[in-house]
């Protein structure tokens, strides 16, 4: 019974951008997404209407076209999500992530790396990220676009430069102030000031990329929050940018949030001196955190603005997915004695940063893990949710595992060979964390209860586990950093619920005063505060049984 050729045809959102210079590439945008593709790839796909066949379409474009290699072609594009029924395509299993055979090839993420799931306004974005979309900023790009016009002329440029030179100049000349600004407890107003300074903020970064795209003729999609790698933060979907023809362009958006935020803090340290008092530290520590978080987002070993600066300047998409293959294919897929050609063999750092890309995440999420604890571990239900989310990270690893296993396969590798190697690897690291022993501290707080100086303990903690006679160091913390004022020790007594200084359990000057639990210090301990931070010393532990306590002290309680 003769079977019928399917006529397949592009997703009604797929579209085929022509380059808009020399030497640009051929686009294909599918949504928010953009793929670059050979000019002979693009024509088969802008070709795809749904009214002829592979043998059709061969004979209508003509060499270097086949009906083989159309066929080819429709499984590269079926794989990348780009066709409206791939049924009639064939599997693509074992196909090579680089699309069509003599037509230029479709360079995106490995399969299964990019795929998004959207619910309305809610967008999760694998491995780790969750968006929410608040709105379109179109109208507001409209009216910004002559104020953007001025700012990225020659002249406002370096106007904008010697604003930030200036305002670190100004940071230096009041090193003192500035360092006592943000190592001492801030009053609750500062507090508050601060963190609603810095939201604001990043909400005007991400406008910043925003603008600048609108400057050079392209549109922001969206702009909302979104938790990325557990963190909070704001989002502008700038992926319109890869229609810019020029790097320059695209690292220029890239790098203009860094820049927003940089000249509002520079802004803030140079009207720091015209005021006193709390506003004064206030603005300090503001224009303190702008620089840091500046600087922090310059990091290119995930997807920050430095990344995308980055990748957009070496003008390779993918550029840190790419990388962590070759850094692979250099270590696990060799080690399992497979052979894998390099995605980037013109980078001769490739390996090196692909290494430093797939461990700079484990901090992230290690910290964004503690963050979230701190803040929904004694909420109802809080430790059930610190829960889920690990277990969503283990089911993560496996499928990292599980591409690492399909890789060493295809890479004709020995997956033996590397459990062998692997088993090995656990066995060295076992020995390292009961081995190796560190210093066991644990953070708490001191204050006067009674005329008496009292140690206060983290909420849950086990009263018994600190022992009379341990050295208790005093000090006192900032809104980023703490410094040690004095030294003392537990005294013998009974623990018991008191009412303390809430400035002894977070690091907010107030004179509000919650219950908490108590020990007694020694009586000629002389405290530099009416209350403050402090770190028991506990002796020392295996760093395994350190990275345990780290890791579930929080889940638990």
């Amino acid at each position: 019974m003769a079977t019928t050729t399917p006529l397949l045809a592009r997703l009604p959102d797929v579209r085929v951008h022509p380059p808009q210079d020399d030497g640009a590439p051929w686009l294909v945008q599918n949504g928010e997404r953009y793929f670059r593709v050979g000019a002979d790839a693009a024509r088969l796909l802008d070709r795809l209407d749904g009214t002829c066949s592979p043998a059709g379409l061969a004979e209508d474009l003509g060499a270097p076209w086949t009906e083989q290699r159309v066929r080819e072609a429709l499984k590269s594009f079926a794989r990348f999500g780009l066709l409206a029924d791939s049924d009639g395509v064939g599997g693509a299993s074992g196909e090579s992530a680089h699309g069509t055979s003599g037509g230029g090839s479709v360079r995106r993420k490995p399969a299964g790396r990019s795929a998004q799931v959207t619910a309305g306004r809610l967008r999760f974005v694998p491995p780790m990220t969750l968006q929410f979309t608040l709105w379109n900023p179109d109208r507001l790009m409209d009216r910004l676009l002559p104020v953007t016009r001025a700012l990225l002329s020659r002249r406002g440029l370096t106007v904008l430069l010697l604003l930030v030179i200036a305002g670190l100049m100004a940071l230096t000349a009041q090193a003192q102030t500035v360092w006592q600004a943000v190592s001492t407890p801030p009053s609750a107003q500062t507090y508050l000031s601060v963190f609603t300074g810095v939201l604001l903020v990043t909400g005007v970064h991400e406008v910043g990329h925003g603008a600048v795209l609108a400057h050079y003729g392209q549109r922001p999609t969206r702009v909302g929050m979104m938790f990325y790698y557990l963190t909070p933060a704001f989002f502008c979907d700038v992926s319109d940018g890869w229609r810019l023809p020029r790097k320059e362009q695209r690292v220029a958006v890239a790098l203009a949030g860094v820049g927003v935020q940089t000249v509002i803090g520079a802004t803030a340290a140079l009207a720091a001196p015209a005021t006193s008092g709390q506003v004064r530290s206030s603005l300090l520590i503001f224009a303190v955190v702008c620089y840091l978080y500046g600087v922090f987002n310059l990091l290119p070993l995930v997807k920050f603005d430095g990344y995308l600066a980055l990748m957009s300047h070496v003008d390779i998409p993918n550029l840190r997915a790419k990388a962590m293959a070759d850094a692979r294919a250099a270590t696990l897929i060799r080690v399992a004695g497979g052979h894998r050609p390099r995605e980037l063999p013109q980078i001769r750092w490739a390996v090196a940063y692909g290494v430093a890309c797939q461990v700079f995440p484990l901090y992230l999420i290690g910290t964004g893990l503690t963050v979230v604890a701190g803040l929904i571990g004694g909420l109802p239900f809080g430790a059930l949710l610190l829960w889920l989310l690990v277990l969503a990270l283990a089911f993560q690893a496996c499928k990292v595992l599980r591409r690492v296993v399909g890789e060493v396969r295809t890479a004709g590798g020995s997956v033996l060979r590397l459990a062998g190697v692997a088993l090995t690897a656990l066995a060295a690291v076992t020995v390292l964390l009961t081995q190796v022993t560190v210093d066991r501290q644990m953070p708490a707080g001191y204050a006067t209860v009674h005329g008496r100086p009292v140690l206060v303990l983290p909420p849950g903690t086990d009263s018994s586990s600190v022992t009379v006679g341990a050295p208790v160091l005093l000090r006192t913390q900032g809104f980023l950093f703490g410094r040690t004022l004095g030294r003392t020790t537990l005294a013998p007594g009974a623990a018991r619920t008191a009412r303390v200084p809430l400035s002894a359990v977070i690091p907010v000057r107030t004179d509000l005063k919650v219950p908490t639990t108590v020990r007694p210090l020694s009586g000629d301990a002389v405290l530099p505060a009416a209350a403050g931070a402090a770190r028991v010393d506990l002796g020392r532990e295996s760093l395994g049984s350190r990275l345990c306590d780290y890791l579930t002290s929080s889940l638990i309680h």
